[in-house]
C-alpha cells in the first residue's frame, strides 16, 4: 500500500525582517488571497504569526498614528484568519527586542537567532507572544491554543534553555530545521541533524539530537530539495521576467533587472551565480513558477517513499509576503497536488495535527522508538483496524 502524507502548509506571516515593510502590503492583502485559495480548493493550513513585531507596533503607536492603524489591522487580520476557521500559531523573529522607530522607519537589531539571547529575554519575548495570541484569537476560538513555534531565521542555538522554555509555556510542535542549513553569522548550523527527515522528539541540550525517550516536544523538519539544472535555469528565467514586469509596472520603471538570491547554504543574499552543486532549498511556496515546485514535490515524495512507513508528515513553508503575482502559480501547484496525489495526501493545520499526534505517538521518533520499530508499530495498528 503506498504510504500516505500529511502535508502541514503553514506560513510565515510577517513583514520583512529588516524592519521593513507595513502590515496592509505585506500581511493582510497577501493573507486574504492566500485564505480564499484554500477555501476554494479546500485545504487546511495554519498563520505562523510574527507576534514581536505587533509587541514593537505597540510599543510606538502612540507617537505615531501609522503604527496606531497598522496595530489595529494586525489584530483584525488575526481575528478573521480564526473566525475563517485557519490555525493561527507563534513565529518570532527577535531582532525586534532591539527595534527603534527613525525617520517613519522600524530599525531592528542584528541578532536574528533567539537562542542567542539571554534567558530571561527568550522567556520574557516567548511568554509576552503566547499571551498576546491567545489573548486576541480567544475572542473568537475559546479553544485556542499556542502549541506551535517558529523560530526567525531558523535559529534554535544555544537549544538550552530555549526548548525548555517553548516546552513550559506549552509549545509542541518545532518547524524550521533543516538538514545541511548553516547561517554561521546567526549561530545556526544544521549540518550534523541526526534525522532529517521524520519527526522526531529532540534532545532539550541540542535540537539536532534525537532524544533518548519521547518528551512533549516534536520537530518537524524541513524536506531539503536539490534543484536540478534544468529546474534551476527554469526558476531563472522565471524570477528574470517577474524583476522586469514589476519594472515596468512601477512609474520609475528602469531597464535594470537587479536578480537577488540566496546562496547555496543560505547565509544571505547575493547576486544569481549558477554553479556546479545543486542549489539546495526546501518545500515552499513562494515567487516561484510552478514548474520548480512541482520538481520539489515530486522529488520529496521520491526520496520519502523509500521509507518503510505507512504515514509521513511533509512541512512546506509558505511566504506570503513574497506572492503577490504569482498566486497564480500557488493555486496551480496545489491544484497539482490534489490532482495527481489523490488520496495520498491530505491538508491539516499544525493545532489538529498535535491532536492527531496524541493517538498515534508512535509517529515520532526517538532513540526508543526508532523507524523500524515505529513502522512495526504502524503495521500492527493497521492490522488490529481490519
Amino acid at each position: 500500500m503506498p504510504a500516505r502524507y500529511i502535508i502541514l502548509l503553514h506560513d510565515d506571516w510577517e513583514v520583512r525582517g529588516d524592519g521593513l515593510g507595513n502590515v496592509a502590503d505585506l500581511q493582510y492583502l497577501p493573507a486574504l488571497a492566500l485564505m480564499d485559495i484554500a477555501e476554494d480548493l479546500g485545504l487546511k493550513l495554519t498563520f505562523m504569526a510574527e507576534v514581536a513585531h505587533r509587541l514593537a507596533l505597540e510599543r510606538f503607536k502612540e507617537c505615531h498614528p501609522d503604527l496606531s492603524v497598522q496595530a489595529r489591522l494586525w489584530d483584525d487580520t488575526v481575528r478573521m484568519m480564526a473566525e475563517r476557521g485557519f490555525d493561527v500559531q507563534l513565529h518570532l523573529h527577535p531582532q525586534w527586542l532591539d527595534a527603534r522607530y527613525v525617520d517613519g522607519r522600524f530599525r531592528v537589531g542584528r541578532r536574528q537567532n533567539i537562542g542567542c539571547y539571554r534567558p530571561d529575554q527568550q522567556e520574557q519575548l516567548i511568554a509576552e507572544s503566547v499571551r498576546y495570541l491567545i489573548g486576541l484569537v480567544k475572542s473568537v476560538d475559546q479553544g485556542y491554543q499556542v502549541i506551535a513555534f517558529k523560530a526567525g531565521c531558523w535559529g534554535l542555538q544555544p537549544s538550552r534553555p530555549l526548548l525548555g522554555i517553548l516546552a513550559s509555556t506549552g509549545i509542541h510542535i518545532i518547524l524550521g530545521v533543516r538538514d545541511g542549513m548553516c547561517i554561521p553569522n546567526q549561530n545556526v548550523d544544521y549540518r550534523r541533524l541526526e534525522e532529517r527527515f521524520l519527526p522526531y522528539h529532540p534532545n532539550v541540550d541540542d535540537v539536532t539530537r534525537v532524544a533518548e525517550r519521547p518528551n512533549s516536544l516534536v520537530v518537524i523538519p524541513l524536506q531539503l530539495h536539490a534543484a536540478d539544472m534544468i529546474a534551476t535555469v527554469r526558476l531563472a528565467l522565471y524570477l528574470g521576467l517577474s524583476k522586469i514586469r514589476e519594472r515596468f509596472a512601477s512609474e520609475d520603471a528602469t531597464w535594470r533587472v537587479d536578480m537577488s538570491w540566496p546562496s547555496n547554504q543560505g547565509q544571505k543574499k547575493g547576486r544569481f551565480r549558477f554553479s556546479l552543486r545543486p542549489y539546495r532549498t526546501h518545500l515552499k511556496l513562494g515567487a516561484l513558477p510552478f514548474s520548480f515546485m512541482k520538481h520539489a514535490f515530486d522529488q520529496v515524495i521520491k526520496r520519502l517513499q523509500h521509507f518503510d512507513l505507512d504515514l509521513i508528515p511533509i512541512a512546506i513553508e509558505c511566504h506570503s509576503k513574497t506572492l503577490k503575482s504569482h498566486m497564480g502559480e500557488v493555486r496551480r501547484f496545489v491544484t497539482y497536488l490534489l490532482d495527481h496525489y489523490g488520496d495520498q495526501i491530505e491538508f491539516m493545520d499544525l493545532r489538529s495535527f498535535w491532536q492527531y499526534l496524541q493517538e498515534r505517538p508512535w509517529l515520532v521518533k526517538s532513540k526508543a522508538v526508532d523507524n523500524e520499530q515505529a513502522s512495526a508499530i504502524q503495521l500492527d495498528q493497521r492490522s488490529r483496524a481490519s
